[in-house]
């Protein structure tokens, strides 16, 4: 009689976020308010998104973002966007 045997695997992820991806406040058109602003690439690894995805939101003015020093997307208005995308 042939045995089988079964193998699992456990995978564990960690996130982590390099000094020159911390965030700042800055003011959103959106949102109209001073909010968290972020950059895309680790909104992208925090949502399991493409960045590509980010940057045509923002192209449709449904992402805020500044561009000083550097390209940074509203934390606000992007948990908005997912939350209207998962309700029915």
């Amino acid at each position: 009689m042939k045995q089988k045997t079964a193998i699992t695997f456990e995978l564990e992820e960690t996130i982590t976020f390099r000094q020159q991806n911390v965030s700042r406040r800055a003011y959103c058109k959106i949102c109209q308010e001073i909010t968290e602003m972020s950059p895309p690439s680790a909104l992208a690894a925090v949502l399991v998104m493409n960045e590509r995805e980010i940057f045509r939101l923002v192209e449709r003015s449904v992402l805020g973002y500044v561009e000083e020093p550097r390209f940074l997307v509203c934390t606000r208005c992007t948990e908005r966007s997912v939350r209207e995308s998962i309700e029915f």
